[in-house]
């Protein structure tokens, strides 16, 4: 046995049933429960909420043995919080928690939220079919992040009213490192253009310095998703986000990922900042390029529409022209990749030379105001 289900007005008396919580206690094969239709401004209801937690609170129950999956479905939740109180009690080794067509989430958001940050395991976590209104968006932001809950892997929302929050979104998950799939429901309908996209895009593969692409940008999210509730066909996002989005899926190793996205954007690197190093930084911007070749160059990374893809940009760039035969670009591969990763390098090498005798003039007066004050 390793689900229990129970139905509101059916189980009640379950709830006071010390000898059936002490069973279920002992039982080292339920790992998932499902309430269907509770009423949890009923006692009876509450009471048998804050029953099922305690085989989780126990002391002496291990990891293994713990409930691990936590399923509420046509339930209601009272507005003073005692039920979102209790949940947050009973879920502390869970590693998914399901809500769906709940009643009376929307008033408790953030004591959800607040039950959430008390599960350090969560790794999905689904609320599909609750209302959630544009401005209250705010409070699943700190899940977004990954500022909680840093295992969090699947997140589902549901019934967001308006499409402001698309915006939010992109900016919460420009942090969030484990999170790979986000799946949203709202009663607007996403377009294909605009700056509700912006954000996302940004997210994905922020542009705006060769260090924002790599180290700003997502390179772990694999699936964003939109439904319009009405009909709950998916909606498709613009085609440069689902380019990256299939990017990321391309690899585990997200250090390629964003090697990847460095080449497909950047031809210049400003080397500015490490001069601050003076010329003792070059040989380290020099490895940087030397071992960027091989996570660019390995193909068994990469599948053919991403090579495909990238190569279009690199050629374009070097050639001025683009290039349609994939079979006569992809023997080309590995010279390409190292060609453009040889000129950056080139070029950076150039800027520290070009740096040198002002470099050298800088340390000059510097001594001098040293000489002069000793």
């Amino acid at each position: 046995l390793q689900q229990l289900e129970f139905h509101g007005g059916v189980s009640d008396s379950l709830a006071y049933s010390d000898k059936f919580f002490d069973g279920i206690k002992r039982n080292v094969s339920i790992h998932s429960i499902r309430l269907v239709g509770y009423d949890f401004s009923n006692p009876a209801s509450y009471e048998l909420l804050n029953r099922l937690g305690e085989k989780n609170r126990s002391s002496n129950v291990e990891h293994s043995h713990s409930i691990r999956s936590m399923d509420l479905l046509r339930c209601r939740f009272d507005r003073r919080g005692v039920a979102m109180r209790a949940l947050s009690k009973a879920l502390r080794k869970c590693t998914c928690l399901t809500i769906r067509e709940c009643n009376g989430v929307s008033f408790q958001l953030k004591g959800l939220v607040a039950a959430i940050r008390e599960i350090d395991d969560l790794e999905r976590f689904s609320l599909r079919g609750a209302d959630i209104r544009e401005d209250d968006f705010e409070a699943f932001v700190p899940i977004l992040e990954g500022e909680i809950n840093g295992n969090l892997k699947q997140v589902f929302l549901g019934n967001i009213r308006g499409k402001k929050y698309i915006t939010e979104l992109g900016n919460a998950l420009r942090k969030n490192k484990k999170l790979e799939r986000v799946e949203v429901t709202s009663d607007a309908a996403t377009t294909r253009d605009g700056d509700d996209w912006a954000s996302i895009s940004r997210m994905l593969c922020d542009i705006s310095s060769p260090n924002a692409t790599y180290s700003c940008s997502n390179h772990t999210l694999q699936h964003l998703d939109f439904f319009a509730r009405t009909d709950f066909f998916g909606r498709a996002v613009p085609g440069n986000i689902s380019f990256l989005l299939e990017m990321n899926k391309s690899s585990n190793n997200k250090k390629l990922i964003a090697v990847q996205k460095l080449l497909m954007n950047h031809s210049y690197f400003d080397m500015t900042p490490f001069f601050e190093w003076e010329i003792k930084g070059l040989p380290t911007v020099v490895d940087w390029f030397e071992e960027m070749k091989p996570l660019a160059t390995d193909e068994k990374f990469l599948d053919a529409i991403f090579r495909y893809q990238l190569l279009q940009s690199l050629i374009s760039d070097f050639y001025g022209q683009s290039h349609n035969d994939f079979e006569t670009i992809s023997p080309r591969y590995v010279e390409i990749i190292e060609a453009k990763i040889n000129a950056m390098k080139l070029d950076a090498i150039y800027q520290f030379i070009r740096m040198m005798p002002e470099a050298c003039e800088q340390i000059q007066i510097s001594e001098l105001q040293m000489a002069d004050s000793g």
